[in-house]
């Protein structure tokens, strides 16, 4: 489909916020004293902060499974985006690391060593590679077909592994489904279903409270069970961070779910708000990009706010900060149209 969907571009600039929280709240939870209230309101921000990635992809499952695009353009058209920009990216912090060497360039851009925030673009291009093929499921399956695979997908990527989080046994590793139901694969899968499928009985009251709960509920589950692990073992292990666990990963379907169901509507198409929206969603992949390298040269505002509004108080404003520089500058680098086509 050619025509933009408000509630994908509104999506689209919450998980690239999400991004930059992600990537910087923790260090508060990790230096403050646990059990206090800054300790907590931190650790729930940063279990808020891990439906970033599931958007991302339940996005990109909505778009891309609809089409049908041939292998040229594929691979000429996104995979080869991709690629370069990766290239570029991981080479802007190699340098800034100090790297000098060609060869140390390459193998740290072959194991994807160079930065830790370039992991989405390699798990991306696996996703892409893999995308014929879920096309052709998805694209002819029933609607009983993808209730299917999403219910096993559900159990054994999203609802088992917390057994292991929650330090219960695990369950048989030989009791492995197929690579199929891998978990990026499921989420973009659950974008597409979530996209595609009416939603009319979600405009009653209660479902869009049904659809909050889905989202507060689990994520004051895993800060529970995160305060839980701590008093038990007296350290911080992170079991429930896994984004998809079902901790994360119903949250990140219900918010989407809200999202079409507040802002699929016609009255919105056209309209300042929508075009505001379509404005900042799209500069959500540039955000992602750039953010890493903004965060090194402004820690020294974060601490200044710190020292006056306490940790928590400056961190949210400093993520707000970031945000809004990043989609200032990424707008105007969009400007240019060869940058446009990559970021």
């Amino acid at each position: 489909m050619s025509k933009r969907r408000p509630y994908l571009d509104l999506l689209r600039a919450v998980a690239a916020f999400l991004v930059i929280v992600n990537h910087t709240n923790s260090e508060i939870f990790l230096g403050c004293e646990p059990y206090t209230l800054t300790w907590y309101a931190s650790m729930a921000w940063f279990f808020v902060s891990k439906m970033a990635v599931p958007i991302f992809v339940m996005i990109s499952g909505s778009l891309l499974l609809e089409r049908d695009d041939s292998y040229k353009s594929l691979f000429v058209h996104r995979i080869l985006r991709i690629v370069v920009v990766l290239i570029v990216f991981s080479l802007i912090h190699y340098l800034l690391d100090g790297g000098r060497t060609v060869g140390g360039f390459l193998s740290g851009l072959w194991s994807g060593s160079i930065n830790g925030t370039l992991w989405y673009l390699y798990m991306y291009i696996a996703l892409l590679l893999a995308l014929p093929i879920i096309r052709r499921f998805v694209q002819s399956a029933s609607r009983k077909d993808l209730l299917y695979f999403l219910a096993v997908w559900a159990l054994f990527v999203c609802v088992t592994p917390m057994f292991a989080a929650a330090g219960l046994p695990a369950i048989s590793k030989y009791l492995d489904p197929p690579a199929m139901f891998g978990e990026w694969v499921g989420f973009a899968v659950l974008g597409y279903a979530l996209s595609r499928h009416p939603i009319e009985p979600l405009r009653r009251r209660w479902c869009g409270v049904t659809a909050w709960a889905c989202i507060l509920l689990p994520i004051a589950f895993a800060v529970l069970m995160t305060a839980r692990e701590q008093s038990i073992s007296g350290e911080l292990t992170l079991g429930f961070q896994r984004a998809s666990l079902l901790t994360t990963g119903l949250p990140a379907a219900a918010l989407f779910v809200l999202a079409r169901r507040r802002f699929d509507r016609e009255r919105f198409e056209g309209g300042r708000f929508a075009k505001f929206i379509t404005a900042v969603g799209g500069t959500a992949f540039g955000v992602y990009l750039t953010h890493a390298v903004l965060l090194r040269f402004s820690r020294r505002a974060y601490t200044m706010m710190a020292s006056v509004v306490g940790l928590f108080p400056a961190m949210l404003v400093y993520e707000v900060g970031i945000f809004v520089v990043c989609v200032a500058a990424v707008w105007l680098l969009r400007k240019i149209p060869v940058l446009k086509k990559f970021i």
